[in-house]
């Protein structure tokens, strides 16, 4: 049996189709003459007018079925496919570098790749994401034959192995000659975070899909058979009869279960053991995981990514389309509240909107969220103007991300203050009254929290990036990974010094995050005083049954504990949680 991260929820029993990619290096390249550079360019424009066929076939075929905000990922596919950047950089490399067309284009696509594991925010890496995987599907379409481990394809329901999920991979599996392409019934992946456009295809389409699954290719082999659970991330190799018989019989109940039966865990009390309420909220990033949020019974929306709208076209959107998909957001939140983050954006995957083309040497430690909007004031004052207005008789707060100090704070404060002067001239409804708060993520907004917290209504902690800076630990750097899959008793007393000093000015404190959404760190942060948490929509199920098997005592006697080790014991803290909460 696998363990894994569920991406999106449900069972399915079919047999492993795997995909392989060369991914350790370029493909290989030869040069070719000028007469040979025209010949291949005309290749490329074949397979760029393939891509498209390809894609609007298959956005005519889900128009039906699945969510037209989630059908608008395919539209960012097609643009991308007529994208002058994209197919200039192809083109130039062929042309100028005498390369051969694959060649070529696994240089913009190995380009595209390092950016994916430099840039932290999930929704921001999808920009390039998206790039990269319009670039393997014309990669695709210039290779006659399948690919994948085996030539045809397994009978029955297919499950797709592979290292990362792509939309290429999901919605154009390899198709017996002279037959249609196949959808996916279930994924696996090494790769891949929940929030990928990938993911919410699938999620839409009801496809189950388990990631940070760990060498795949070592372990399954072509046409095997597997179970996934994409609702508990577990999948099951070679499965023997009884096993078979089990999840099936559970497949077919939950199938003709009636729909109250499979949601009466959203009715239960958020508390823990010993009757503590925890505050859960949903982590969303578009509309659908807005209403995820609401159907898994959350509490609100603890942060709304907004960059996503930022990064589907090269201009930014206008302030009435901005409002509108606010007010959206907040309509959907059903009445309960709604925490929209400002741009969270850094010069290597936006240039071109925050420093005028010109990308950083250091990003991460860049002109880049809240930094970058006080050079471009114009966006800020966007995102002010369509959250004021969205906030006018609704429940909307605002977020500020990476603040360093009270300058941060008040430089939003007074330009909110201007943009609702701006807005009661022009006569546009606007909140006389909008609450917001801070992110915590850099350590120095941590030591600076006693007067920080004077200037907010409420604070967030950004845990992954407060590691990250905390432990100067690269998140994406895979030798590194101890790091946040143990905590560091140093990052347990910086938080609950934060959770002392909210607590005691009686304001709201929030932990979102990749490492705040993990069960198995929810004991300790718990007995750090954290009482709100922001998690992923697809994780909230297993997040409210873990809060209701522990006790706030125990979790605060556990956190202490491992808070005064000096130094991090996987070991100690896993003994501990043995002992205390199974």
């Amino acid at each position: 049996m696998l363990r894994g991260t569920p991406v999106s929820p449900g069972l399915v029993i079919g047999r492993a189709h795997r995909i392989e990619r060369k991914d350790d290096g370029p493909v290989p390249a030869h040069r070719v003459s000028v007469e040979e550079s025209h010949q291949e360019l005309n290749r490329f424009r074949a397979a760029l007018d393939r891509s498209r066929e390809q894609v609007l076939s298959l956005k005519q075929k889900l128009s039906s079925s699945i969510a037209p905000d989630d059908l608008r990922i395919l539209d960012v596919h097609l643009a991308y496919l007529n994208d002058p950047i994209f197919v200039t950089d192809v083109e130039n490399r062929v042309m100028n570098d005498h390369l051969n067309l694959e060649a070529a284009i696994d240089r913009v696509l190995w380009d595209f790749s390092r950016i994916l594991k430099l840039v932290e925010n999930e929704y921001i890496r999808e920009r390039a994401h998206d790039l990269s995987d319009v670039a393997l599907r014309v990669l695709r379409n210039l290779t006659p034959a399948p690919v994948g481990a085996g030539g045809a394809l397994p009978e029955g329901d297919i499950v797709l192995v592979t290292r990362e999920l792509t939309v290429t991979d999901m919605f154009l599996a390899p198709a017996e000659p002279g037959g249609a392409p196949r959808v996916v019934s279930g994924v696996i992946a090494e790769e891949g975070g929940i929030t990928s456009h990938a993911a919410i295809l699938a999620r839409s389409m009801g496809i189950p899909c388990v990631s940070s699954l760990r060498d795949l290719a070592a372990q399954i082999a072509e046409g095997e058979e597997i179970v996934v659970d994409g609702t508990e991330g577990i999948v099951r190799l070679r499965p023997d009869e009884a096993v078979k018989a089990e999840y099936a019989q559970t497949k077919a109940a939950a199938e003709t279960a009636p729909p109250a039966a499979d949601e009466e865990w959203v009715h239960l009390p958020m508390e823990t053991r010993d009757g503590t309420p925890v505050e859960i909220l949903g982590t969303c990033g578009n509309l659908n995981d807005v209403e995820r949020s609401m159907r898994g019974g959350l509490a609100g929306v603890g942060m709304y990514r907004t960059e996503l709208l930022f990064l589907v076209d090269r201009e930014a959107p206008a302030e009435d389309e901005l409002t509108k998909h606010y007010v959206s957001a907040v309509e959907r939140a059903q009445g309960k509240p709604v925490s929209f983050r400002l741009l969270d954006l850094q010069s290597d995957v936006r240039p071109d909107l925050l420093h005028g083309g010109e990308r950083e040497p250091n990003p991460a430690l860049g002109l880049r969220s809240i930094r970058a909007l006080a050079q471009r004031r114009d966006l800020l004052r966007l995102q002010l103007r369509a959250i004021l207005r969205a906030a006018h008789n609704r429940p909307a707060r605002l977020l500020i991300p990476f603040v360093l100090d009270v300058g941060d704070v008040r430089l939003v404060r007074d330009l909110v203050r201007e943009e609702r002067e701006d807005l009661r001239k022009r006569g546009i409804p606007y909140a006389t009254k909008l609450e917001g708060g801070a992110v915590l993520e850099i350590p120095a907004a941590f030591l600076g929290v006693r007067r920080l917290i004077d200037e907010v209504d409420f604070l967030a902690i950004g845990v992954d990036n407060f590691i990250q800076y905390l432990l100067a630990a690269d998140r994406k750097n895979k030798s590194l990974r101890s790091y946040f899959a143990h905590l560091h008793p140093t990052v347990l007393r910086a938080i609950t010094k934060v959770a002392q000093v909210a607590s005691g000015q009686d304001k709201r404190l929030v932990l979102f995050g990749e490492v705040a959404s993990r069960p198995e760190n929810l004991p300790l942060f718990l007995g750090c005083g954290v009482r709100a948490f922001s998690v992923s929509p697809i994780a909230a199920r297993v997040f409210r049954e873990t809060v209701r098997t522990l006790s706030i005592s125990e979790a605060q006697k556990l956190a202490i504990d491992y808070a005064e080790q000096d130094c991090i014991d996987p070991d100690a803290i896993a003994s501990a949680l043995k002992h205390r909460f199974e």
